[in-house]
């Protein structure tokens, strides 16, 4: 299972929560590999409903920010702090 490190988490009202974090390799930005699949964000298990970067070029750079859409709601530190 691929492990990140969030450096924040921003809330989408009516999607969901999206974690900060930097691209783990090279991917492709029509098919990150990432969506539908489980992956550890802090430690915890998340399903990634979408991969979101601020870049329209192609493919994901390796360490480039991204923020992976996920199921279910950030570690509880986080949402104390928002």
């Amino acid at each position: 299972m691929i492990s990140f490190a969030s450096t924040e988490w921003h809330h989408i009202k009516s999607r969901g929560w999206v974690a900060m974090t930097v691209c783990d390799r090279e991917r492709p930005r029509d098919n990150t590999g990432l969506t539908g699949k489980a992956v550890l964000i802090d430690g915890e298990k998340y399903t990634v409903r979408g991969v979101e970067r601020r870049l329209p070029e192609w493919p994901i750079a390796k360490g480039e920010p991204i923020g992976l859409l996920v199921d279910g709601d950030p570690p509880k530190t986080e949402k104390e702090m928002i």
